[in-house]
């Protein structure tokens, strides 16, 4: 076989991608392009194990370098796209010739905000966290700290706070206090509802971690180049030697814009089949792509939702012509605590319950147009299993039958 197979990003997307292309029997030269210094590795990890001390370095890969050398992917780590000819099908990079392609893969993630307009933004002590190297500049960065602010109430800034508090409570003698600032009145609000985002941060306040919610950051204040205080336009100021910044992610996409005429947020919007042009894929964050059952077209930021792009690609570039049709899902975890999330709802008419969310114990159902296009859940596994399935096949009751107490297995059964 004597083609040649890119594929830019070496996140959950472009690792995916790369594995099925071997698995489905693609022999051919295959380029795995990242711009990070490390092979691909569990992003998820960072937020969660990483800063918490419960996961290392050792931990974090997703293969083994024997993994890549046994398939014949070769992988340029530290390698950035800098752009694309469509009708050369050449890919542009950064101190390397450019890479002649037979299908390419494009599945540069996302890149962090960091408030460039915010005075004080360039100060020592003020970090983003994207990368392994970002996680440990944070975790280095905590030990020391007396106090950390987090700007933003993003999965990313609360994951960070949770991790960071938890350590706090494996060392009852450390002094860390532990502020996050948001725009929002609660956590999670338009992701997940007011009611759910309150439960979050009572759980959040109960572990020691303080709210300064519906504020804005007019500065960062900083002595000999390092930070030391946050100023909110109320003219507060919380003392801060680390200042983490959660506030969002943007497609990765700025070596894109001559050759695609991209969404307004920096997506590449595809089809059914991920397709963006003649030979040319995508996959992950920067796919704005349509949702099965006629939900429309969205770009979607789940790490699972990434590899299953990343396989639906794959074997599109290998002519399977495979319509993506899978069910997004992502979870989050706090404390010991498990949120899933199945479907997609950027906007509802009504979230109905069952349970307790002050308990940890519901199902919220998020109903729209009277359909029901997503649902999230702590403690209720097998229900979540099962509404994944039914949203998969689009046979989800109607939110008139949903609020009654319904046993969602024999919904499947039938």
């Amino acid at each position: 076989d004597e083609r040649t197979f890119v594929i830019v990003g070496g996140g959950a997307a472009g690792q995916f991608t790369a594995q099925t292309l071997r698995a489905e029997g693609f022999g051919g030269r295959l380029v795995l392009v990242g711009a990070d210094p490390a092979a691909p590795y569990d992003r998820t990890k960072l937020s969660k194990g990483f800063l918490a001390g419960k996961a290392d370095k050792k931990t974090l890969p997703l293969r083994q370098p024997s993994f890549y050398q046994q398939h014949r992917i070769e992988v340029l780590t530290n390698t950035r796209a800098t752009g694309l000819n469509l009708k050369k099908r050449q890919l542009k990079l950064e101190d390397h010739d450019p890479l002649h392609y037979d299908k390419l893969l494009l599945a540069p993630g996302s890149q962090p905000n960091t408030l460039p307009q915010l005075p004080g933004h360039e100060l020592a002590g003020v970090l983003p966290l994207r990368t392994a190297q970002d996680a440990e500049a944070i975790r280095e960065a905590a030990a020391g700290a007396r106090h950390v602010v987090i700007i933003g109430s993003s999965f990313i800034g609360m994951e960070v706070a949770a991790s960071l508090a938890a350590e706090n409570e494996k060392q009852p003698n450390k002094e860390r206090r532990i502020t996050v600032v948001a725009r929002g009145k609660e956590p999670f609000e338009k992701v997940l509802g007011p009611k759910i985002g309150a439960m979050f941060r009572n759980l959040h306040r109960r572990h020691g971690v303080q709210f300064k919610a519906e504020v804005e950051v007019e500065a960062l204040e900083g002595e000999n180049g390092r930070v030391t205080a946050v100023r909110l336009a109320s003219g507060q100021r919380l003392p801060a030697d680390l200042v983490v910044l959660g506030v969002g992610v943007r497609p990765a996409t700025g070596f894109l814009d001559e050759a695609f005429e991209l969404e307004k947020d920096g997506g590449l919007r595809v089809d059914a089949h991920l397709q963006a042009a003649e030979h040319v894929y995508v996959a992950g964050d920067v796919a704005f792509f349509p949702l099965a059952a006629g939900l429309g077209q969205h770009r979607i930021e789940h790490w699972r939702l990434a590899q299953q792009h990343g396989a639906c690609a794959a074997r599109n570039m290998l002519g399977q012509e495979t319509a993506f049709s899978e069910v997004p899902f992502f979870w989050t975890q706090q404390y010991g605590k498990s949120l899933r999330y199945a479907g997609h709802a950027e906007e509802w008419d009504e979230i109905i319950f069952h349970g307790d969310v002050r308990r940890h114990d519901f199902l919220a159902l998020y109903a729209h147009r009277n359909r029901l296009v997503a649902a999230a859940a702590m403690g209720r596994d097998d229900d979540m299993l099962v509404i994944m399935e039914l949203l998969r096949r689009d046979q989800m009751p109607t939110p008139t039958a949903a609020r009654r107490k319904t046993k969602w297995a024999k919904l499947l059964a039938r």
